[in-house]
């Protein structure tokens, strides 16, 4: 198994069961997440691609996990950042915020004095 470089230093690589543990996708694919999930992800992400949210989006509706996605073509890694309210990463957030607040339901009388 691969070590990681840490300055002079190799570092062990954590056991299988803790990757597992702090794995979103495994937790997923075990059918132990349930939380709904809104994900937004731009096609020019240099970190990590947009490919990795597509399918745990695939996961998440396979697992009948509540779950959205938005594709920004062209954006970066942060394209939620924009402070102009027509650029698509802006309009993404939106759709993400439309959607956890539906699967709230925060316009029910429970949800009333909640504020976010």
């Amino acid at each position: 198994m691969c070590a990681s470089f840490q300055g002079d230093a190799f570092l062990p690589q954590p056991a299988l069961e803790e990757l597992i543990r702090a794995s979103p996708c495994a937790q997923i694919v075990r059918g132990q997440y349930k939380t709904p999930t809104f994900l937004v992800h731009g096609t020019s992400d240099d970190l990590i691609s947009w490919k990795q949210s597509q399918g745990t989006y695939e996961a998440l509706v396979m697992k009948g996990v509540l779950s959205g996605l938005a594709i920004v073509e062209g954006a970066p890694h942060i394209c939620d950042l924009s402070s102009n309210p027509e650029s698509e990463g802006w309009k993404a957030m939106l759709k993400g915020y439309d959607f956890l607040s539906a699967a709230l339901d925060l316009s029910s009388s429970a949800a009333a004095g909640c504020s976010i």
